[in-house]
């Protein structure tokens, strides 16, 4: 199944619910997940640009979407980024398929 990485931004309103109730967020997520039809891998929290971010399985790109709408539409994340990760093979499967393409001619100067 394809993997995603979301990264996430808390809104200070829910930094301030989990501090005042801290809680275990890991297993909200992997029930939001479950129920979209997608695995959790894990859960981390971040310090820098991003709060944190989570690792997901999703069978296809619509499921995923479920996922990240529900989340989004909760109004306890500011920013939610989610980009799908490709294996090495993947990759190399793919780089095998381009060797016959043709190329993009550049562009004149």
């Amino acid at each position: 199944m394809p993997l995603y990485l979301s990264r996430f931004r808390y809104e200070s309103r829910t930094w301030a619910k989990l501090v005042h109730d801290p809680s275990q967020r890991r297993q909200g997520v992997r029930d939001t997940l479950e129920a979209a039809g997608c695995q959790l891998h894990d859960f981390w929290y971040t310090m820098g640009d991003a709060d944190g971010y989570v690792m997901f399985e999703s069978p296809d790109e619509r499921t995923a979407l479920t996922y990240l709408a529900v989340t989004s539409g909760r109004g306890n994340v500011r920013t939610l980024e989610t980009t799908r990760l490709f294996t090495v093979e993947e990759m190399v499967t793919a780089l095998e398929a381009a060797r016959g393409l043709p190329t993009v001619p550049e562009l004149p100067e």
